[in-house]
């Protein structure tokens, strides 16, 4: 059987019944391909629990006894869960983690699902856990075939109501992706924190894009890793299938398709922006053709 066609029939299978356990007996040698070997060994969920189809995935990781990590990345996740509540109801909060239980017990809630990443239904990503890069923990949500929609955040970034209106409008319109930039520093494809899938359609595809990722990033210990990895693998994908909004870049990522290039829907307040860390500020203005059409006098859009 085609090696492409296999996987589309796998996918059929898990998504039609999300805990099924499929064992295949004189099957091709495809099935030790990586990319296999890391689907059919995946979490479906991370606690067998399905709460919402709509998820925000992070990963939090770190030396959890220094003080400057706290302060980092520990306490703006607190204050993200708090903010999720009144920004996305309904939807759950995914965070893969490596943290002792004490931490995670000042984290729970509600709406938070902690996925631990040693712990997780996976000889693959257990064996290999020490290996892949943390940052790329959070994209293991796309091998779930009982989520819709998933959007990726850091940890150490508050949400915004800016960025909550920006993700409405996405969802309220054809294309699969949503791509965000809101800083003069934002000028990359894709940013790791600031982008979602509506899968539907395309679950497939992105599956394939996500496990060639985790593969990649073993042994990759980079701070950029996972954002190269969205430009290298995701990029020709999503620029014919995205929503982008973009306060600095709508010139410079062009797209084609489906795709449209949008100002953020709302007025940026206090300087602040979408992915901003430790409270920080925009210093530039945004060019006037990355402005709403009918509000050129926002000088910082």
């Amino acid at each position: 059987m085609n090696h492409s066609l296999l996987l589309k029939v796998i996918f059929t299978i898990l998504s039609a019944s999300s805990f099924l356990i499929i064992i295949f007996t004189a099957i091709s040698s495809d099935f030790s391909s990586k990319e296999l070997q890391i689907l059919l060994s995946s979490n479906i969920t991370c606690d067998g629990s399905r709460d919402s189809d709509n998820i925000i995935s992070f990963s939090l990781f770190g030396d959890w006894k220094d003080s400057k990590w706290k302060s980092r990345f520990f306490r703006p996740m607190k204050k993200n869960i708090l903010f999720s509540e009144k920004f996305y109801p309904g939807w759950i909060l995914r965070i893969y983690h490596n943290l002792p239980s004490d931490l995670t017990r000042e984290l729970d809630s509600t709406n938070v699902r902690f996925c631990t990443i040693t712990s997780l239904n996976s000889d693959y990503i257990t064996n290999n856990f020490n290996d892949i890069n943390p940052r790329v923990w959070r994209y293991l949500a796309l091998l779930d075939p009982v989520i819709e929609v998933v959007t990726f955040r850091d940890s150490d970034a508050i949400m915004l109501q800016r960025e909550v209106d920006a993700v409405n409008e996405w969802l309220h319109s054809s294309p699969t992706y949503h791509v965000m930039r809101d800083n003069q520093y934002h000028g990359v494809k894709i940013l790791a924190g600031m982008f979602g899938i509506k899968l539907g359609k395309r679950r497939a595809e992105v599956r394939k894009y996500t496990s060639e990722m985790i593969y990649r990033s073993i042994r990759n210990k980079n701070k950029d890793t996972d954002q190269n990895l969205l430009a290298k693998l995701f990029w020709d994908d999503v620029r014919n299938n995205c929503t982008v909004h973009d306060s600095y870049f709508c010139e410079r990522f062009k797209v084609s398709g489906e795709s449209e290039i949008r100002p953020f829907p709302t007025k940026r307040e206090y300087l602040t922006y979408v992915g901003n860390i430790q409270n920080d500020q925009v210093r530039e203005a945004c060019p006037v053709e990355c402005r709403p059409k009918n509000h050129k006098d926002w000088l910082f859009c």
